[in-house]
């Protein structure tokens, strides 16, 4: 990898983490990306991770299935961004199947 092509990752990842550290400091529902840490952004794939806390979690302690699911919501936008930057991105639908841990 070209050092200027290394030099554009690294400037999208730090501007995926821009927009998900205002969105975690945020008090309505965009609060969800508090802590999310971007790992790669590129040609519409991305990585990203967190550690489970408290907040993540149910009743039984297991990561809430809602709050994953909005994850995979808000990253699978950003991968539609960063392809389509002029495109607004509405979820239409959304699909998860959980199993037992």
């Amino acid at each position: 990898m070209g050092s200027e092509t290394h030099s554009n990752q690294l400037s999208v990842i730090k501007l995926v983490q821009n927009a998900y550290d205002l969105m975690g400091e945020g008090a309505n529902f965009n609060r969800i990306m508090k802590g999310i840490c971007c790992l790669s952004a590129n040609n519409g794939r991305l990585s990203a991770e967190f550690t489970v806390s408290e907040e993540h979690v149910n009743d039984k302690g297991t990561l809430y299935g809602g709050f994953l699911a909005a994850l995979v919501d808000v990253l699978t936008a950003t991968c539609v961004k960063l392809l389509i930057p002029e495109s607004r991105i509405v979820s239409i639908e959304l699909s998860v199947r959980f199993t037992l841990p």
